[in-house]
């Protein structure tokens, strides 16, 4: 599946709710597949609704502080087609670290975020973010995986 391809397939899932008579559509700028070396260190930047990164395949460790100690290699590491999405698998924590233990292959898209709500609702708005853009990256790696 082509970059190109892929870009195509998610804005077929362009996707149009209703948040209390306010119009919200998700459209994906880019989506690419990149091959990522063991060795590699990747770093969180937190919680991002405009950006997902979805490891399809290989191994990762992650980097956990605790109270009062140096940093440590945890050695829980996700090893899956469908792990999660790179900032939310490390909940609100920009700066943590994993490390790739096996070459990693790696699904970014960049979406494109139109929505318009009411000054109070922006939590609401997030969550129905969050859950559209796993729908478009769960339809993506079931289209690849085939």
């Amino acid at each position: 599946m082509t970059q190109n391809e892929m870009i195509e397939l998610l804005h077929s899932l362009a996707v149009f709710k209703d948040l209390s008579h306010r119009q919200h559509v998700v459209l994906a700028k880019y989506a690419v597949i990149e091959e990522i070396p063991a060795g590699e260190i990747l770093i969180s930047d937190g919680v991002c609704f405009d950006r997902l990164s979805l490891i399809l395949a290989g191994k990762v460790g992650y980097y956990r502080q605790e109270r009062g100690a140096a940093e440590s290699l945890v050695m829980e590491s996700y090893q899956s087609y469908f792990v999660g999405i790179f900032g939310l698998l490390f909940k609100r924590s920009p700066g943590v670290k994993a490390r790739v233990l096996e070459p990693v292959k790696m699904l970014s898209l960049q979406f494109e975020h139109i929505a318009f709500f009411e000054k109070n609702e922006p939590a609401i708005a997030l969550a129905l973010y969050k859950n559209i853009s796993m729908l478009c990256a769960e339809t993506i790696l079931r289209v690849i995986n085939k």
